[in-house]
């Protein structure tokens, strides 16, 4: 499997986005025109389980939500559901301070295809980013 980085609210990449945005500094990274790949930690675990119990599942697969969107949207996602604004750009050298090798996600952005995935009969329970925000983050 060739995973997005899962979305959670207690640890991970999203914990660590939602910071910034929590002092009312949050943004997109960079130009916010790379793309953003990512997927809900309750559609990873399905995802896993539709490839222990489907033997017809061989190869490599891409799990990651489907559908391409850019950082801006999923920053700006992010701050609708927090309820704050999204403008801040947050800087490379921020990123890679907080981040570490992982920034490189953030900064560099990604482009991936979940065609294979879906073709196989995987039906995301979180396809679009501010439904599994929405999901992840409870007031």
């Amino acid at each position: 499997m060739r995973i997005a980085p899962v979305l959670s609210a207690e640890d991970g990449a999203l914990a660590k986005m939602m910071t910034p945005f929590k002092f009312f500094i949050g943004g997109p990274t960079g130009s916010g025109t790379q793309g953003f790949e990512w997927i809900h930690k309750d559609d990873m675990a399905r995802a896993i389980r539709f490839f222990v119990e489907n033997e017809a599942t061989e190869g490599p697969y891409t799990v990651s939500a489907p559908g391409t969107i850019t950082n801006r949207q999923f920053a700006d996602a992010l701050g609708d559901v927090m309820r704050r604004p999204s403008f801040f750009r947050v800087p490379k050298v921020m990123l890679e301070l907080v981040f570490g090798e992982m920034s490189v996600v953030l900064w560099g952005g990604s482009t991936v295809k979940t065609d294979k995935l879906e073709a196989a009969g995987f039906k995301h329970d979180f396809p679009e980013a501010k439904l599994a925000l929405q999901d992840l983050i409870r007031d």
